[in-house]
């Protein structure tokens, strides 16, 4: 059994345009990772969602909002899963602050 879904709120914007803070995202647990996938890991005490973009030995990730990769790589072991669904509280809030 790989586990349940979980759910984490973006704390940052480093995902935007696709994710924006205050989203919520479901993560589904996973066995595979490809270039491409939004995946949710651990990194030392913090929990960060971010894109595959490599995932040989190890899984090179970025935020879609960074000019470069992460310096970090991670294992596939730190893997908690891939984003399922997403709510959009965070991009809801954007567009109603913006457009007032």
């Amino acid at each position: 059994m790989l586990g349940f879904i979980s759910a984490f709120i973006i704390a940052s914007s480093s995902m935007r345009p696709s994710l924006f803070k205050g989203d919520v995202v479901f993560t589904c647990p996973t066995r595979y990772v490809k270039s491409g996938d939004i995946i949710t890991f651990k990194r030392q005490d913090t929990i960060v969602t971010h894109r595959a973009l490599e995932t040989a030995r190890t899984i090179i990730t970025k935020g879609d909002a960074n000019g470069t990769p992460d310096q970090v790589h991670i294992s596939k072991q730190d893997v908690i899963g891939k984003v399922c669904f997403v709510l959009p509280f965070g991009r809801m809030f954007h567009i109603f602050f913006t457009s007032a």
